[in-house]
């Protein structure tokens, strides 16, 4: 299949969950001797899951059968996110809940200032392991982008 005829078929499956072009945007575009298929989900009440995919079944990267380094030249590459702004409305509902604390448990997740000031982290409750993030916002999108990823898996 050609990179147009991948993202055309990207854009039936998506349209057979009754989704369209503004709510998931998918672009093709041609990156050296191989191609990128970049879906862009405008809509966070899309499941990410899903559309993930969908794409990722388009995905063609060819590997060393030795080394399994990828093989230059006929690859086709598949990025699948939110949009910039997609997620803006959760992240300042969680923001303004939080105020000026540095500390909050919400949706399952803890979010909280580090210990010694620098930086930011957020978790899942029920895991041991923690994100680390450069500042409050960051850990907030990040949380957000995780809750509605489990939410829809």
């Amino acid at each position: 299949m050609t990179r147009n005829e991948k993202t055309a078929a990207i854009r039936k499956e998506l349209k057979k969950h009754g989704w369209n072009s503004r709510q998931v945007s998918v672009r093709g575009r041609s990156c050296t001797y191989s191609s990128a298929i970049d879906v862009r989900v405008r809509d966070p009440k899309i499941p990410l899951a899903v559309v993930e995919r969908i794409a990722n079944e388009h995905a063609d990267v060819r590997r060393c059968e030795v080394t399994g380094d990828i093989l230059m030249g006929g690859n086709t590459y598949v990025s699948v996110s939110y949009e910039a702004g997609a997620l803006d409305p959760y992240v300042a509902a969680v923001l303004t809940k939080m105020g000026d604390t540095d500390y909050i448990e919400t949706c399952g997740y803890t979010i909280s200032k580090e210990t010694d000031g620098h930086g930011w982290w957020y978790s899942r409750n029920d895991e041991p392991f923690v994100h680390r993030c450069w500042g409050k916002e960051e850990a907030v999108r990040g949380m957000v982008r995780d809750v509605l990823s489990a939410a829809e898996a």
